[in-house]
């Protein structure tokens, strides 16, 4: 996948400072969703006297954990954009071009690196080539709901059972049809994206 918020084979090579200018919003953004819950939480509690809800999420850490980091991830780097736009004058094409594309400035990358980045890209294309001969639905079945989801679903579930004493089938039943459905959700705009990338149709 090109988008540069996903791509490690140009991320990993570029020049220190634009790593972590690039890092600086999500990471800003991540902890933002978790301070504006607990906001939410004081004002529900001590304003308006209600029951505070944080033992609730707590039970359900690791879903809140997974959802609050996307969220604030993908925030982070949809203000990346914007602010290319404000504070640069970057064009709609530009944006487009670095955040979907990968194809950051020349002057980004670590002396000597772009070739390197442009040939794991162009392994990456030919790995998605085999990938997209198999089908989406393979890719959305193997990659999204086992791969992705099946995993989030036996860190969660493990977890679970370490930390409470009784256990219940129907909460595992209906971890693993959510996650399973969040894998296969990621697996299709994946698929999206990267079939767009793959032949040029973005913007």
């Amino acid at each position: 996948m090109r988008i540069l918020a996903l791509n490690m084979n140009v991320s990993r090579f570029l020049k220190s400072k634009y790593t972590i200018l690039l890092s600086i919003l999500p990471a800003v953004m991540i902890a933002g969703v978790f301070a504006l819950l607990l906001l939410v939480d004081f004002v529900w509690t001590n304003l308006l006297g209600n029951m505070s809800f944080i033992p609730i999420l707590n039970r359900h850490f690791g879903i809140v954990l997974v959802c609050c980091v996307l969220s604030g991830y993908s925030l982070g780097w949809l203000l990346n954009g914007l602010f290319t736009r404000w504070f640069f004058g970057w064009e709609d094409k530009k944006i487009r071009c670095v955040f979907l594309y990968s194809e950051v400035p020349d002057s980004w990358y670590v002396d000597g690196a772009k070739a390197t980045s442009q040939k794991l890209l162009a392994q990456q294309v030919e790995r998605w080539i085999k990938i997209r001969g198999k089908g989406w639905r393979s890719f959305v079945f193997i990659k999204g709901a086992l791969g992705i989801g099946g995993t989030i679903f036996s860190v969660i579930a493990s977890f679970r059972v370490i930390s409470e004493q009784s256990v219940e089938l129907f909460y595992f039943v209906w971890l693993a049809i959510c996650w399973l459905a969040f894998g296969a959700i990621i697996a299709m705009i994946i698929w999206y994206f990267t079939e767009k990338n793959h032949h040029g149709k973005i913007g």
